[in-house]
């Protein structure tokens, strides 16, 4: 089945909303894995604003703090740019160029987005099937 983009960007979210209803279809190790790459991008990033936040002197910090935002952002940028590179490579290879520069600024909003779509899922909030019919 071929879908189609979206005009707005709110009949997109619901658009996107019923491609995630269908999760109960999948296997479990599928859901599992598609679970970890949530939470560990999550993760990542909850990570990164802490020890952005944590004082470097605490005990296992460098001895200079400068050292210890530099080792920060550099764990952050070895991970920005190998997963860059991912995405080009599979963009070369799907003939796509233009969504390339997006792509950190994807990253964070589809890890804001796919944890509010979570939350009301679980709290149980139906997401309405438009079929439309020629």
């Amino acid at each position: 089945m071929i879908s189609f983009p979206k005009k707005t960007f709110s009949a997109w979210i619901r658009q996107k909303r019923r491609h995630l209803s269908t999760g109960y279809h999948y296997s479990f190790s599928v859901k599992f894995l598609l679970g970890t790459y949530a939470a560990s991008q999550l993760g990542f990033y909850i990570g990164f604003v802490a020890l952005l936040c944590v004082s470097p002197f605490v005990s296992l910090a460098p001895p200079h703090p400068y050292l210890y935002y530099g080792i920060v952002f550099l764990v952050f940028l070895v991970r920005l740019v190998s997963l860059w590179v991912v995405f080009s490579k599979s963009s070369q290879k799907l003939g796509e160029k233009g969504l390339l520069w997006v792509y950190p600024w994807a990253e964070i909003f589809f890890c804001y987005f796919y944890a509010h779509v979570g939350i009301f899922k679980l709290v149980g909030q139906k997401t309405k099937m438009e079929v439309k019919r020629n």
